[in-house]
């Protein structure tokens, strides 16, 4: 499965957007999805600089496409209290990370599946209301 309940934190606590997307990453690298964590690190850096992940409605999704990811995924933080990613503030954050020898457009398809389940004001209220893993499991199934 693309998540698992060892790739979701209901109480994500922190400094910048830069630290969020380094335990999401940490997280994957437990989780064996991710073989080099700085390598992988500086690629969603590398996308996020071109631009910004945010999306509104409270959520980001940072994403990379690079060799050290040894299997797709997708790692979820949920946040008790907002923080700005750049402009905007979230509370749900999404990290992907594909490998690059995918060559079927993968990041592009979660992307978009994503995205217009977020949009979703029951679907995204659904996460932020929850603490229960398996409900988010159960929401990720249906994709």
């Amino acid at each position: 499965m693309i998540i698992n309940e060892k790739l979701i934190d209901f109480y994500g606590k922190f400094k910048n957007k830069e630290d969020a997307i380094h335990q999401l990453i940490t997280m994957a690298k437990i989780e064996n999805r991710i073989k080099d964590v700085t390598i992988f690190y500086e690629a969603v850096m590398k996308r996020e600089a071109e631009a910004s992940t945010s999306l509104g409605y409270s959520v980001a999704i940072p994403h990379g496409r690079c060799d050290e990811v040894s299997e797709p995924f997708v790692a979820m933080a949920k946040l008790k209290e907002p923080m700005m990613w750049n402009d905007k503030e979230v509370r749900l954050i999404f990290l992907i990370g594909v490998p690059k020898s995918s060559s079927d457009n993968l990041h592009l398809k979660i992307l978009a599946n994503l995205s217009k389940h977020l949009i979703d004001d029951t679907f995204r209220e659904v996460l932020l209301e929850t603490e229960d893993v398996q409900e988010v499991l159960k929401l990720f199934s249906e994709f």
